[in-house]
Protein backbone atom coordinates (compact mmCIF):
# COMPACT_ATOMS: atom_id res chain seq x y z
CA UNK A 1 0.00 0.00 0.00
CA UNK A 2 1.14 3.22 -0.66
CA UNK A 3 3.23 4.80 2.20
CA UNK A 4 4.19 1.45 3.39
CA UNK A 5 7.52 1.39 5.12
CA UNK A 6 7.95 5.00 4.42
CA UNK A 7 8.88 6.92 7.99
CA UNK A 8 7.12 10.31 7.98
CA UNK A 9 9.93 11.16 10.05
CA UNK A 10 10.46 14.56 12.11
CA UNK A 11 9.33 17.52 11.21
CA UNK A 12 9.47 20.01 13.63
CA UNK A 13 12.98 21.45 13.89
CA UNK A 14 12.60 25.13 11.81
CA UNK A 15 15.78 25.85 14.02
CA UNK A 16 17.79 23.69 11.61
CA UNK A 17 16.61 24.85 8.54
CA UNK A 18 17.71 28.56 9.19
CA UNK A 19 20.60 27.96 11.29
CA UNK A 20 23.10 28.57 8.49
CA UNK A 21 21.61 32.37 8.27
CA UNK A 22 23.25 32.59 11.77
CA UNK A 23 26.27 30.92 11.23
CA UNK A 24 28.49 34.36 10.49
CA UNK A 25 32.07 34.63 9.15
CA UNK A 26 33.91 34.71 12.53
CA UNK A 27 31.81 31.26 13.46
CA UNK A 28 34.74 28.70 13.40
CA UNK A 29 33.06 25.68 15.37
CA UNK A 30 29.67 24.32 15.07
CA UNK A 31 29.22 21.70 18.19
CA UNK A 32 25.58 19.54 17.22
CA UNK A 33 24.87 17.56 20.71
CA UNK A 34 22.41 15.44 20.46
CA UNK A 35 20.52 14.15 23.38
CA UNK A 36 18.93 10.66 23.13
CA UNK A 37 16.54 9.70 26.13
CA UNK A 38 18.43 8.42 29.16
CA UNK A 39 19.06 5.00 29.35
CA UNK A 40 17.59 3.25 32.33
CA UNK A 41 17.85 -0.69 33.29
CA UNK A 42 21.89 -1.46 31.89
CA UNK A 43 22.14 -2.58 28.31
CA UNK A 44 18.89 -3.46 26.12
CA UNK A 45 18.97 -6.24 24.34
CA UNK A 46 20.49 -6.48 20.71
CA UNK A 47 18.02 -4.83 18.03
CA UNK A 48 15.79 -3.63 21.34
CA UNK A 49 14.53 -0.27 21.17
CA UNK A 50 16.22 1.80 23.99
CA UNK A 51 13.61 4.96 23.44
CA UNK A 52 10.59 4.40 25.87
CA UNK A 53 7.40 5.21 23.97
CA UNK A 54 6.46 8.61 24.06
CA UNK A 55 10.28 9.73 24.54
CA UNK A 56 12.12 11.78 21.64
CA UNK A 57 15.77 13.03 20.89
CA UNK A 58 16.94 16.33 21.04
CA UNK A 59 19.34 18.85 20.31
CA UNK A 60 21.37 21.98 21.15
CA UNK A 61 23.56 23.45 18.44
CA UNK A 62 26.56 25.73 19.64
CA UNK A 63 28.76 27.60 17.72
CA UNK A 64 31.99 28.80 18.74
CA UNK A 65 33.91 31.52 16.90
CA UNK A 66 37.24 33.58 18.10
CA UNK A 67 35.30 35.92 20.90
CA UNK A 68 32.81 33.74 22.22
CA UNK A 69 30.53 30.67 22.18
CA UNK A 70 26.76 31.13 21.60
CA UNK A 71 23.88 28.54 21.64
CA UNK A 72 20.54 28.43 19.69
CA UNK A 73 17.59 29.53 21.83
CA UNK A 74 16.28 26.37 22.32
CA UNK A 75 16.43 22.62 21.52
CA UNK A 76 15.36 21.65 18.03
CA UNK A 77 13.16 18.80 18.81
CA UNK A 78 12.41 15.33 17.20
CA UNK A 79 15.42 15.20 14.18
CA UNK A 80 15.80 17.14 11.26
CA UNK A 81 12.83 17.71 9.12
CA UNK A 82 11.81 15.71 6.37
CA UNK A 83 13.37 16.37 2.63
CA UNK A 84 15.29 19.51 4.44
CA UNK A 85 18.76 20.50 3.29
CA UNK A 86 21.25 20.24 6.06
CA UNK A 87 24.62 21.68 4.94
CA UNK A 88 26.36 23.44 7.77
CA UNK A 89 27.97 20.11 8.53
CA UNK A 90 29.97 20.02 4.66
CA UNK A 91 31.02 23.65 4.91
CA UNK A 92 34.96 23.76 4.33
CA UNK A 93 35.55 27.36 6.78
CA UNK A 94 34.03 25.37 9.72
CA UNK A 95 34.91 21.92 11.56
CA UNK A 96 31.31 20.12 12.73
CA UNK A 97 31.43 17.98 15.33
CA UNK A 98 28.46 16.20 16.61
CA UNK A 99 28.67 15.33 20.45
CA UNK A 100 25.97 12.11 20.65
CA UNK A 101 24.33 11.34 24.26
CA UNK A 102 21.97 8.63 25.31
CA UNK A 103 20.05 6.32 23.03
CA UNK A 104 20.26 7.83 19.43
CA UNK A 105 17.39 7.32 16.65
CA UNK A 106 17.68 7.31 12.99
CA UNK A 107 16.78 10.69 12.35
CA UNK A 108 20.03 12.21 14.48
CA UNK A 109 22.43 9.66 13.20
CA UNK A 110 21.73 11.00 9.68
CA UNK A 111 22.84 14.34 10.93
CA UNK A 112 25.52 13.37 12.95
CA UNK A 113 27.07 11.61 9.95
CA UNK A 114 27.39 14.73 8.03
CA UNK A 115 29.85 16.31 10.36
CA UNK A 116 33.42 16.54 9.83
CA UNK A 117 33.62 14.36 13.93
CA UNK A 118 31.28 12.42 16.40
CA UNK A 119 32.07 12.06 19.31
CA UNK A 120 29.86 10.39 22.45
CA UNK A 121 30.21 8.65 25.80
CA UNK A 122 31.29 5.09 26.27
CA UNK A 123 27.52 4.66 27.88
CA UNK A 124 26.00 5.92 24.82
CA UNK A 125 23.65 3.94 22.38
CA UNK A 126 23.61 4.59 18.75
CA UNK A 127 20.87 3.23 16.30
CA UNK A 128 21.21 4.02 12.04
CA UNK A 129 18.00 2.02 10.97
CA UNK A 130 14.69 0.52 11.50
CA UNK A 131 12.78 -1.90 9.21
CA UNK A 132 11.34 -0.02 6.31
CA UNK A 133 13.05 3.52 7.07
CA UNK A 134 15.85 4.94 4.40
CA UNK A 135 18.47 7.30 5.07
CA UNK A 136 18.32 10.92 4.51
CA UNK A 137 20.31 14.11 4.55
CA UNK A 138 22.40 12.28 2.25
CA UNK A 139 23.27 9.83 5.10
CA UNK A 140 23.78 6.94 2.61
CA UNK A 141 26.96 7.99 0.77
CA UNK A 142 28.39 9.12 4.21
CA UNK A 143 27.74 5.44 5.64
CA UNK A 144 29.22 3.78 2.36
CA UNK A 145 32.43 5.50 2.48
CA UNK A 146 33.20 5.20 5.73
CA UNK A 147 32.16 1.46 6.73
CA UNK A 148 31.88 0.36 2.70
CA UNK A 149 29.24 -0.91 1.02
CA UNK A 150 28.16 -4.45 2.89
CA UNK A 151 28.60 -3.29 6.45
CA UNK A 152 26.49 -0.67 5.39
CA UNK A 153 23.72 -2.49 4.29
CA UNK A 154 24.03 -4.65 7.38
CA UNK A 155 23.57 -2.17 10.34
CA UNK A 156 20.98 -0.40 7.93
CA UNK A 157 18.87 -3.79 7.19
CA UNK A 158 18.90 -5.22 10.90
CA UNK A 159 18.66 -1.94 12.53
CA UNK A 160 20.52 -3.11 15.44
CA UNK A 161 21.64 -0.72 18.02
CA UNK A 162 25.02 -0.89 19.04
CA UNK A 163 27.16 0.34 21.71
CA UNK A 164 29.78 3.35 21.73
CA UNK A 165 32.89 1.11 21.56
CA UNK A 166 31.55 -0.54 18.35
CA UNK A 167 31.23 2.24 16.47
CA UNK A 168 34.36 3.31 17.31
CA UNK A 169 35.62 0.40 15.71
CA UNK A 170 33.64 1.02 12.78
CA UNK A 171 34.91 4.00 12.34
CA UNK A 172 30.91 5.62 13.42
CA UNK A 173 32.39 7.40 15.84
CA UNK A 174 36.14 9.38 16.01
CA UNK A 175 36.02 9.27 20.05
CA UNK A 176 34.59 7.54 22.36
CA UNK A 177 35.51 7.52 26.26
CA UNK A 178 34.25 8.05 29.82
CA UNK A 179 31.43 10.21 30.12
CA UNK A 180 33.24 12.82 32.07
CA UNK A 181 35.59 13.29 29.64
CA UNK A 182 33.48 14.30 26.77
CA UNK A 183 33.68 18.26 27.61
CA UNK A 184 36.86 18.23 27.77
CA UNK A 185 37.70 16.05 24.33
CA UNK A 186 34.97 19.02 22.41
CA UNK A 187 36.89 21.68 24.02
CA UNK A 188 40.24 20.91 23.15
CA UNK A 189 38.99 20.03 19.64
CA UNK A 190 37.40 23.37 19.56
CA UNK A 191 40.74 25.14 20.69
CA UNK A 192 42.37 23.19 18.26
CA UNK A 193 40.58 24.06 15.51
CA UNK A 194 40.78 28.22 16.86
CA UNK A 195 44.68 28.06 16.44
CA UNK A 196 43.99 27.38 12.80
CA UNK A 197 43.64 30.37 10.40
CA UNK A 198 40.08 30.40 8.53
CA UNK A 199 41.67 29.28 4.82
CA UNK A 200 44.05 26.94 5.90
CA UNK A 201 41.49 24.43 7.70
CA UNK A 202 39.34 25.17 4.46
CA UNK A 203 42.81 23.78 2.75
CA UNK A 204 43.27 20.64 4.80
CA UNK A 205 39.75 19.95 5.05
CA UNK A 206 39.73 20.41 0.96
CA UNK A 207 43.38 18.20 0.88
CA UNK A 208 41.51 15.60 2.71
CA UNK A 209 38.36 15.29 1.04
CA UNK A 210 40.10 15.00 -2.17
CA UNK A 211 41.79 12.07 -1.05
CA UNK A 212 38.55 10.28 0.32
CA UNK A 213 37.06 11.77 -2.79
CA UNK A 214 39.43 10.64 -5.67
CA UNK A 215 37.94 7.52 -6.51
CA UNK A 216 34.75 9.17 -7.67
CA UNK A 217 36.56 10.73 -10.51
CA UNK A 218 37.55 13.54 -11.91
CA UNK A 219 36.75 16.75 -10.67
CA UNK A 220 34.65 19.65 -12.86
CA UNK A 221 36.73 22.25 -14.01
CA UNK A 222 37.57 24.96 -12.24
CA UNK A 223 36.44 22.94 -9.30
CA UNK A 224 38.84 21.42 -6.98
CA UNK A 225 38.93 17.44 -6.03
CA UNK A 226 37.12 18.27 -2.55
CA UNK A 227 33.92 19.23 -3.86
CA UNK A 228 33.41 15.47 -5.64
CA UNK A 229 32.67 15.09 -1.36
CA UNK A 230 29.61 17.71 -1.95
CA UNK A 231 28.27 16.01 -5.50
CA UNK A 232 28.36 12.68 -3.91
CA UNK A 233 26.33 14.46 -1.29
CA UNK A 234 24.31 15.62 -3.71
CA UNK A 235 23.55 12.81 -5.44
CA UNK A 236 22.71 10.39 -2.23
CA UNK A 237 20.51 12.94 -1.36
CA UNK A 238 18.26 12.69 -4.26
CA UNK A 239 18.42 9.24 -4.53
CA UNK A 240 17.40 9.28 -1.27
CA UNK A 241 14.36 11.38 -1.86
CA UNK A 242 13.16 9.41 -5.35
CA UNK A 243 13.37 5.78 -3.07
CA UNK A 244 11.30 7.59 -0.16
CA UNK A 245 8.64 9.24 -3.44
CA UNK A 246 8.69 5.60 -4.89
CA UNK A 247 7.84 3.98 -1.47
CA UNK A 248 4.47 6.27 -1.06
CA UNK A 249 3.27 5.76 -4.63
CA UNK A 250 4.46 2.98 -6.22
CA UNK A 251 2.54 2.84 -9.40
Amino acid sequence: MPGEGVDDGPLRSAELIHLEQSLTGDVRVVIVRVMGPALAGGIPPAGADASPPGSEAGARVDHVNSRASGVLPRPAQAGPPDGARVDFPRRADLLSVAVLTGAVPPPWMDLALLCDLRFAPSDARLRLGRPGRLPRLGASAALVRILGYSRALEVLLTGEEMNAERAYALGLLTWTGPPDGLDARVAAVAEAALAWPRDALAELKALLGGSVAAAAGPAEPGRPLGTALDRALAVARQAESDAEARLRDPD
